[in-house]
């Protein structure tokens, strides 16, 4: 039976297929892209008329910014050198 979240948090995980939808594409380097390929993501995250919006990549991505700005600043002393 389904449970739904509450607005404002991340979509209740029924089968695992949004998750696992989520990819990275590299655009260029230091640049990064993040997409979720079911047809539903973009509605979950943004919300419709009849939900409200369930985020669930910015809470995600705050919590990894430390590793991030950790292999940014590697990479530009690598660079550097």
């Amino acid at each position: 039976m389904h449970v739904a979240s509450a607005p404002g948090e991340p979509p209740a995980i029924d089968t695992g297929t949004l998750a696992n939808s989520i990819r990275t594409v590299r655009l260029a380097p230091l640049r990064y892209a993040v997409q979720a390929s079911t047809i539903y993501a973009k509605m979950l995250y943004q919300g419709t008329s009849r939900i409200q919006p369930r985020p669930y990549l910015s809470p995600e991505a705050e919590e990894l910014l430390p590793q991030i700005n950790d292999e940014v600043a590697k990479t530009v002393r690598r660079a550097a050198q």
